[in-house]
């Protein structure tokens, strides 16, 4: 999913939002797995990335989530993600975006996605954009879309996200 993300980052940089792809390759977090309770609600993390993902979260007035669909849901690392912060998500817009390599396009995902989002106090926008058959997708040594039909989408949906942001903030 790596190619949609970059590409949905720069769709969001087109339209004039400073944004900040996360990959949890390059940022990896610990699983949660001590038996204290971070201090979450004063976001404070014991470990150094896990406070790089709360500062990274923390100053972000939205976010689009762009999930690779694994077995009808979604990976553990982003799970992961999630549950370290709280408070670094309430009150703030998301979209999601599903990615597969059959033709479902990450829908089952999308839709294991949306009561957690809730359940963060996030709130999710109706569109979401799924890409169908990764690999016809974008161009697979380039990274480039070569299919066109997803770019009114994706713009779709940094727009709901973005004016969502706006009206949470307001």
């Amino acid at each position: 999913s790596l190619a949609a993300a970059k590409y949905v980052v720069d769709r969001l940089k087109l339209a004039g939002h400073d944004t900040q792809l996360v990959d949890f390759l390059e940022l990896p977090l610990p699983f949660m797995n001590s038996a204290a309770e971070p201090l979450s609600l004063k976001k404070v993390y014991p470990d150094a990335t896990v406070q790089q993902w709360s500062n990274i979260a923390d100053a972000a007035d939205g976010f689009l989530f762009v999930v690779p669909e694994y077995d009808h849901g979604y990976p553990a690392v982003l799970i992961n993600a999630i549950q370290w912060l709280s408070p670094e998500f309430d009150g703030k817009a998301c979209g999601l975006v599903g990615v597969s390599s059959g033709p479902v396009g990450g829908a089952r995902v999308i839709e294991h996605l949306r009561p957690i989002a809730g359940a963060m106090g996030m709130y999710d926008v109706r569109q979401t954009v799924m890409f169908r058959s990764i690999k016809d997708v974008f161009n697979q040594e380039t990274g480039e879309l070569v299919d066109q039909s997803y770019e009114r989408q994706v713009d779709g949906l940094v727009a709901a996200v973005t004016a969502a942001a706006a009206k949470l903030r307001a």
